[in-house]
């Protein structure tokens, strides 16, 4: 995009730029999913240590937020990707 001639020809740049924008969408919903698994990883481990009934409840919220997250990403074909997250 920084060349001189990039917008020399504006359909092939503004396809460029929707790829690149659709490219930015999806790395910022998987450093979301990254964020997200970070955050309820730790959470799982002291579950697993000590029983509590509220880090219980934070973790499966955490889970059913991520699986939502992942199911809503769509694969380059149009097709939602499944995914089943165990405890």
């Amino acid at each position: 995009m920084a060349e001189p001639d990039f917008w020399n020809n504006q359909e092939k740049a503004q396809k460029l730029i929707s790829e690149n924008n659709h490219l930015k969408e999806k790395r910022d919903s998987f450093l979301q999913l990254e964020n997200k698994f970070e955050n309820v990883s730790p959470a799982l481990e002291l579950l697993k240590e000590e029983p509590d009934e509220d880090l219980q409840k934070e973790v499966i919220d955490g889970v059913q937020t991520f699986q939502y997250q992942i199911n809503s990403m769509t694969t380059t074909n149009g097709q939602a990707p499944f995914l089943s997250v165990c405890m």
